[in-house]
């Protein structure tokens, strides 16, 4: 296996620029890592589809409404 650095960087649409070109059906495996200045924004808070969104609601423990024998816990 060889390998190549390559620091480049992304357009406006988030595409990188500058990669090299390959050979046609080339196997190549890609390894990312970002710079500490640009991570990407992994820690968004996530909420559900608003199609869904409210449509269950928790009404008490849920975790009591089981025996613990259910749980598999040994």
């Amino acid at each position: 296996m060889q390998a190549q650095k390559i620091v480049t960087y992304t357009d406006e649409t988030g595409r990188v620029i500058d990669m090299p070109t390959f050979q046609p059906r080339q196997r190549i495996e890609l390894i990312l890592l970002y710079t500490e200045d640009s991570y990407p924004a992994a820690h968004k808070k996530r909420s559900p589809p608003p199609k869904i969104k409210g449509a269950i609601t928790e009404k008490g423990d849920i975790f009591s409404s089981a025996p613990e024998s259910d749980w598999g816990i040994s």
